[in-house]
C-alpha cells in the first residue's frame, strides 16, 4: 500500500522508499491540459489560462473554466487521472490535512472512485507523519500549503491522535514567493534600471528560480534577460525569516513539542528561526501504513485521527534485537561481527557498527564489509533484512522485537 498526500502545493506519492511529487497546477493549452512540471513552467507565462487553487476550494461549486471544467472537484479529478498515467495507479492510504472538512472528504472519495486509485483507508497527515516520532506529550506538526501554514495539534498517551487545528493566512508557499519576488523586483529596478514583472518571460524566470531556492537548492545569482543579480548568502534566509515572523510569534507560547514539515524545513534560515522545533523527513507518512488496515468497503472509508500506542505503539515500531540465523542478540550501540560463525559484539574490526540516535538505531558498515537494503534514512525498523557481505560472505540480519 502507497501513501497519497493531499496538500494544494503538490500531492505526495510515496512508494517503495521513494517519494513522488505532482505540482497543483493545471494549464489550459488550446484544447489540451497540461500537468505538473509542464504547467508550472508556464504558470507566469499564461496566468489566466492556469488554475492552481482547486484543492484549497475543492467543491462542485462552479468557478473560472479551465478546459471545459468548471468546478474545482472536476480539475482535482483531472490531476489524479494524470498521475495515475504517469506513475501507474495502485492501493493508497490517503493522508489528508486537518482542514478538510467531512463535505470535502466525501467529495473527495468520491473522486478517487471514478479514477484507477484504489482507496484503503484515510488518515490525518499530522497522525500519519508522527505516528513512529512522537514521544508521549503534547505535538504541534506545522505543514505548509499554497496561501497558508496548517497547524495540527496532537496528544500523545495511551493514543495518539488530533485534538485540534488551526492555519495561518497569507503564510503560504505562494505568499513566500511574492514577497521574495517584490525584493528581488526592488533590486533589480534600483541596480540595473530593469523591472523582470514587466514581461511574462522574465517574470517566469524569476518565480522558477524563487522556487528552486525555497525548495533548499541555493543559488547566489540570479540572472535574467543578461541582467545579474547577486545576493548576500544570507539574504535570501533573512527574506523567509521576516516572512515567517508572524508565525514564529503566534507560536511563542507553545509548549508542545514542534515539527515541521520536509517543505518547511527545506527553507533556508526558518529552522533557525523556529529554534526547537524538529524537522521531519520526506517519507515520514509513510510509516502510518503498518497502522491500517484496508477498509473492506471503499463506499465507507472513514477518517483516521487517531490511533492507539498500547497494541500498536510507536514503540513497538522499533526492533530490540538482531536475528542471526537462531540467535537472537540485543541491539546496543557498538561493533558487531561474527565469531565462529555466530553473530557477536566485537571491538576490533567489526563488520558493522550500531550507532544510536535520537531517533533510533543506524546501521554502518565496516569497510571491506558493505552493507544492502539499508533504509535511505539509515534508521533500522521492525522486520528489516539487511544483508552484509565481504567478498564470497553474506550473512543476512533480521531486525526483531522481544517482548518482556
Amino acid at each position: 500500500m502507497d501513501v497519497l498526500e493531499i496538500n494544494d502545493i503538490a500531492l505526495r506519492l510515496h512508494r517503495n522508499e521513494q517519494c513522488f511529487e505532482h505540482q497543483c497546477v493545471i494549464l489550459e493549452q488550446g484544447s489540451a491540459l497540461l500537468f505538473n512540471a509542464q504547467a508550472l513552467s508556464a504558470r507566469r507565462l499564461y496566468p489566466r489560462h492556469c488554475a492552481s487553487t482547486y484543492w484549497q476550494y475543492l467543491s462542485l461549486e462552479q468557478g473560472r473554466q479551465i478546459g471545459g471544467f468548471r468546478h474545482p472537484a472536476d480539475l482535482a479529478h483531472q490531476q489524479l487521472l494524470a498521475m495515475a498515467e504517469q506513475f501507474g495507479p495502485s492501493p493508497v492510504l490517503l493522508a489528508v490535512p486537518a482542514s478538510f472538512g467531512e463535505a470535502q472528504l466525501s467529495l473527495l472519495l468520491g473522486i478517487l472512485r471514478e479514477t484507477p486509485w484504489q482507496v484503503q483507508g484515510m488518515i490525518n497527515q499530522a497522525l500519519a507523519c508522527l505516528a513512529e516520532q512522537a514521544e508521549s506529550g503534547s505535538h504541534a506538526h506545522l505543514e505548509l500549503h499554497a496561501q497558508q501554514v496548517l497547524l495540527t495539534q496532537l496528544q500523545a498517551d495511551a493514543d495518539i491522535g488530533v485534538t485540534s487545528y488551526q492555519h495561518f493566512s497569507a503564510l503560504g508557499w505562494d505568499n513566500l514567493h511574492e514577497h521574495i519576488m517584490r525584493h528581488l523586483t526592488r533590486r533589480f529596478i534600483q541596480e540595473q534600471r530593469f523591472d523582470p514583472m514587466h514581461r511574462g518571460e522574465t517574470e517566469q524566470a524569476m518565480y522558477e528560480w524563487t522556487q528552486a531556492v525555497c525548495s533548499g537548492q541555493a543559488n547566489n545569482e540570479l540572472v535574467i534577460a543578461n541582467k545579474v543579480l547577486r545576493l548576500d548568502g544570507q539574504e535570501i534566509s533573512e527574506l523567509i525569516c521576516q516572512f515567517f515572523i508572524p508565525l514564529q510569534r503566534a507560536l511563542e507560547s507553545q509548549q508542545a513539542n514542534l515539527w515541521l514539515s520536509p517543505r518547511l524545513a527545506a527553507l533556508p534560515g526558518l529552522a533557525d528561526l523556529l529554534k526547537n522545533a524538529k524537522c521531519l523527513s520526506l517519507n515520514a507518512a509513510i510509516a502510518a501504513c503498518k497502522y491500517v488496515s484496508p477498509s473492506p468497503d471503499s463506499q465507507a472509508i472513514p477518517l483516521i485521527d487517531s490511533l492507539p500506542r498500547t497494541s500498536q505503539s510507536t514503540r513497538l515500531a522499533w526492533p530490540t534485537h538482531i536475528l542471526f540465523q537462531d540467535h537472537a542478540l540485543p541491539l546496543t550501540a557498538g561493533g558487531y561481527g561474527w565469531q565462529n560463525h555466530r553473530l557477536t559484539h566485537m571491538s576490533d574490526s567489526p563488520a558493522f557498527l550500531l550507532n544510536r540516535q535520537d531517533s533510533g538505531f543506524v546501521l554502518v558498515a565496516n569497510a571491506p564489509w558493505q552493507a544492502r537494503s539499508v533504509r535511505t534514512d539509515g534508521l533500522l525498523r521492525l522486520g528489516d533484512e539487511i544483508t552484509l557481505c565481504q567478498g564470497e560472505q553474506q550473512h543476512q540480519l533480521r531486525f526483531i522485537r522481544v517482548l518482556p
